[in-house]
């Protein structure tokens, strides 16, 4: 696995370790590309003008869509902000700012197993995947979103879910926006590993 620089990088490295995967250095020694947290994603690059998201890093989007350019078949797993960043590359947008998502830990549905998992939750933007996208997991949490003016109701299924994972066949893509680094053994780390179980296979 390779893991680009971001938020957490070092408890990233060390969570996938723990979980038995071997870290490499370079791009091309790997079979699974990982992105990470940090900076708001410039929504420019979703078509849009700015409506919640601030101090992006255009120089960081540049180098990240570089790279996701050189992974081929590779399988790509996304946290937190590398997940909206997967999201985006495969054609979905994000929702700039939401609420109820700053801190603490929700209760969320996988809709493949109809498992109710509680996760950590720790981040103002939020995933709005394409069609084809296959939404895993999601919640019924936040009130509002973009800058708290758009108000909703949650049905599983519909834009209207507070998305939490995604899976994007076609480019082996795995969106995660939860921290599964700062719970490597509690429930949102052993979830996020039973996805990467899950989809690993299926890549």
């Amino acid at each position: 696995m390779y893991i680009l620089p971001g938020y957490a990088h070092n408890l990233v490295r060390r969570y996938f370790s723990h979980h038995g995967y071997a870290v490499v250095e370079t791009l091309n020694e790997s079979d699974i590309v990982c992105f990470l947290g940090g900076e708001d994603i410039n929504p420019r690059l979703y078509q849009e003008q700015p409506a919640g998201a601030e101090f992006w890093d255009d120089n960081r989007d540049k180098f990240e869509i570089e790279v996701y350019a050189k992974t081929g078949d590779r399988l790509k797993v996304g946290i937190c902000r590398g997940g909206q960043l997967l999201n985006v590359l495969n054609g979905g947008t994000l929702w700039q700012d939401v609420n109820n998502h700053g801190s603490g830990v929700h209760t969320v549905t996988d809709f493949i197993t109809q498992e109710k998992v509680i996760l950590n939750s720790l981040h103002h933007q939020q995933m709005r995947p394409t069609s084809d996208a296959e939404v895993i997991a999601g919640c019924n949490l936040s009130s509002a979103k973009d800058g708290y003016s758009a108000y909703w109701t949650s049905s599983p299924g519909s834009e209207d879910v507070d998305v939490e994972a995604v899976w994007y066949s076609k480019t082996k893509s795995l969106c995660f926006q939860p921290h599964p680094q700062l719970q490597p053994d509690g429930p949102t780390g052993v979830y996020f590993m039973s996805l990467m179980n899950r989809y690993w296979h299926a890549a």
